[in-house]
């Protein structure tokens, strides 16, 4: 099942697309599970990827959307970069089973600081979680999670941030709207100022401890 859900959405319409080699030796390196096997400006994804010859995936983000999707689904990623969107994203969805999930840390704190998104977020749904979203039980929960499966906006970040995930970064827009020392001050087990313009809030010492926690 696709628990893990890892997204970022940056202001700079042209980053994603320059910083496309550089996104993916990052997820080569940290999340080799993830790597892109079949990718495409739109479905089907006909068109099949390969290190050796990355000049054309990355001719390809030239689209408004690259999306790839991993072997055996362990992921399904996509990079939306419509000029008319306030911001470009990178929205993936994927299987944790199929990573390790410390690098998975690794890899979103060094993406934060290779794209310098406005806003970013990673969270890893429990079973229980999940089962409420797909069967609608809980309609606020719905509502505050479901964008993090799909994807967060533009859109729903102009109303809300719909919930706080287990990682945050809140970038320039945001540490200006909250300020800096109410963020700083928040009380979740890691808040760490990744650099002026970037804020780390870290819910839990470990990613996978809401799914350990329910079963036990």
């Amino acid at each position: 099942m696709q628990d893990l859900n890892i997204g970022f959405l940056s202001a700079n319409q042209t980053t994603v697309k320059s910083k496309g080699r550089e996104f993916l030796d990052l997820l080569r390196t940290y999340l080799p599970a993830f790597n892109p096997v079949r990718y495409g400006a739109w479905e089907p994804l006909n068109n099949y990827f390969n290190f050796s010859n990355i000049e054309k995936p990355l001719q390809c983000s030239n689209n408004e959307y690259f999306l790839w999707k991993s072997k055996r689904h362990a992921c399904e990623e996509i990079a939306s970069m419509d000029s008319k969107s306030i911001h470009s994203s990178i929205d993936i969805i994927g299987k944790s089973e199929s990573v390790d999930c410390t690098q998975v840390v690794s890899f979103f704190l060094k993406t934060t600081e290779l794209i310098k998104p406005d806003f970013a977020y990673v969270h890893l749904f429990s079973d229980e979680e999940l089962h409420t979203i797909t069967k609608g039980i809980n309609t606020t929960f719905y509502d505050m999670s479901m964008p993090f499966r799909t994807g967060i906006s533009t859109y729903e970040l102009r109303k809300y941030i719909p919930n706080l995930c287990w990682g945050t970064i809140f970038g320039s827009p945001y540490i200006k709207l909250f300020e800096r020392e109410h963020i700083l001050s928040s009380p979740a087990s890691k808040v760490q100022q990744l650099s002026e313009n970037a804020i780390y809030i870290q819910l839990s010492e470990d990613l996978t401890d809401l799914k350990q926690l329910i079963k036990a």
